[in-house]
C-alpha cells in the first residue's frame, strides 16, 4: 500500500506526523517478574498483560486505519512484531 499523494503532501499520501511510543507501565506484578530474573519473553508477557501495546503493534495497526501506509511503515524501521 503506497500513499495516493497530492502537492500538499508532496506526494507521499499523508501529510505531518505521528509519533508513536511504547511505554511500559511497571506494576507489582512486573516488578516482582523483574526481582525473580525473569527472561524477556516472560517480562514481555506481563507487560502485555498490562496493556502494553509494541510499537511494531502500534504502527501495523495505524497502517490497517490509513493513517500511514505499509511502505512508511517499513521505512521507519521500528520492528514488527
Amino acid at each position: 500500500m503506497v500513499g495516493k499523494g497530492c502537492d500538499s503532501c508532496r506526494g507521499s499520501g499523508f501529510a505531518g506526523k505521528v509519533h508513536v511510543f511504547e511505554v511500559l507501565v511497571v506494576d507489582e506484578n512486573l516488578q516482582m517478574q523483574i526481582a525473580l530474573g525473569a527472561d524477556g519473553d516472560d517480562l514481555r508477557d506481563a507487560a502485555a498483560g498490562n496493556g502494553m501495546v509494541s510499537m511494531g503493534r502500534a504502527v501495523m495497526e495505524m497502517a490497517r486505519e490509513g493513517k500511514t501506509t505499509l511502505s512508511e511503515v517499513s521505512r521507519s524501521g521500528v520492528p514488527l512484531d
